[in-house]
């Protein structure tokens, strides 16, 4: 995995925690809203189906999973699939971890969630490579054309505002941003 695609992921996951935890209280909401921002990079595992079959070009990364008609779908089957985290044998040594890892599939969630997708698809579109957004409607690719250091840019203050974030909860003081009650 080179440099730049670490960056992307780690770039959706630092965002989707600050949103999570800056505006929502509610735990399942978080997980939902985390998990929906990397979520559309779940296609990386199916790539090899456009290699095999290059008529498939769609199954590419930033193809069909990068959709705003499929988002709501792949995070809801994400979310869904939680439920069978903790049924993996050779990971027993972590299982208390992985029982808190379960998000509950409900309208919150899954709008939710689909939300953190959606701000995956905005941080995607900034890229030069640009997305096939509306697929299949359109195979046009939509791209703001902004240079790949953009990332630098959103993901170190944000990176930063987690590590004050999670500073102020050990020291127990409270931030005074309004969180919605999901």
């Amino acid at each position: 995995m080179n440099l730049s695609k670490l960056m992307d992921f780690f770039t959706h996951l630092v965002i989707g925690i600050v949103v999570a935890r800056l505006f929502f209280k509610n735990p399942n909401i978080q997980k939902a809203i985390i998990l929906g921002s990397i979520a559309p990079d779940f296609d990386v595992l199916l790539v090899w189906i456009s290699v095999l079959i290059p008529e498939l070009y769609f199954m590419s990364h930033r193809g069909l999973i990068h959709t705003l008609i499929m988002l709501p779908l792949v995070t809801s089957v994400l979310i869904y699939g939680t439920k069978y985290i903790t049924k993996f044998k050779k990971i027993n040594r972590i299982q208390h971890l992985l029982a808190e890892s379960i998000i509950p599939l409900n309208k919150s969630t899954i709008h939710l969630g689909t939300l953190g997708s959606y701000t995956h698809l905005a941080l995607d579109i900034l890229n030069p490579q640009g997305l096939v957004i509306l697929y299949p409607l359109s195979s046009e690719r939509f791209t703001l054309s902004t240079m790949n250091f953009i990332q630098i840019f959103v993901s170190i203050p944000a990176f930063f505002f987690i590590l004050f974030y999670f500073y102020r909860i050990y020291k127990k003081q409270s931030f005074s941003i309004k969180k919605f009650d999901y």
